[in-house]
């Protein structure tokens, strides 16, 4: 038997396909592995755009957070955002501009000078890519301010007690015992025109008038 016997011959069907198709016969195994390299060459490539999509997410959102600290506490980024182009498509001044529309705009104005990057990235954005950095930048900014309010119920009571030494000294742990139902709390909160001092003032401000917070603490006036 000759050597050109030994080879492996394809079959016919094969060789007519392979033949009209002009291929070159290559083995399913070696098909297979190039594929999985373009597959795994593909998800690097997926995975390496969606870790930096996620490194700008994070980026907005810490920047965000100086937005309810440094520029407004309550209006949004996007009444600011509007206030400010309204301006741009006046032909005129504006005589009518409310105290609302003023504060926007100073606003805008701080939040441009906090955020350098903002009005030139805000202004190059596609509609889109714009929301999303909106709403990454809100949801910054409300997280700062819930981390401030939840740091303030603990830090509130302790100022309290340290400062005026309520007996009994307002509760850390139970809310329900602060505010108008404590009266040394109560006392503070009270609007300077009223007299926390007359009973009848306190009975009718007072929350929970006929309860008790707790065995210690008479909250009815």
């Amino acid at each position: 038997m000759s050597q050109v016997d030994d080879i492996p011959q394809p079959e016919a069907s094969s060789q007519t396909s392979v033949a009209s198709s002009m291929a070159v016969p290559t083995s399913d195994s070696a098909r297979q592995r190039r594929k999985i390299a373009e597959l795994e060459e593909k998800l690097q490539v997926f995975e390496s755009g969606h870790a930096v999509k996620q490194r700008e997410t994070n980026y907005f959102m810490s920047q965000g957070r100086a937005i309810r600290r440094i520029v407004a506490l309550f209006d949004s980024i996007e009444d600011m955002i509007a206030e400010n182009d309204r301006r741009c498509d006046l032909e005129s001044d504006d005589d009518n501009i409310t105290l609302v529309q003023d504060r926007l705009q100073f606003g805008y104005i701080i939040l441009n000078n906090t955020l350098p990057w903002f009005h030139r990235k805000v202004s190059d954005m596609e509609y889109n890519d714009y929301m999303h950095m909106l709403k990454k930048l809100r949801h910054g900014a409300d997280s700062a301010r819930g981390d401030d309010t939840s740091k303030l119920k603990t830090l509130i009571p302790d100022w309290v007690n340290r400062e005026w030494r309520p007996d009994p000294p307002v509760d850390l742990e139970d809310k329900h015992c602060r505010g108008f139902a404590h009266d040394t709390c109560g006392r503070l909160l009270c609007p300077t025109e009223l007299d926390w001092n007359d009973p009848t003032v306190r009975a009718g401000i007072r929350p929970y008038r006929g309860s008790e917070c707790s065995k210690d603490l008479e909250v009815c006036a």
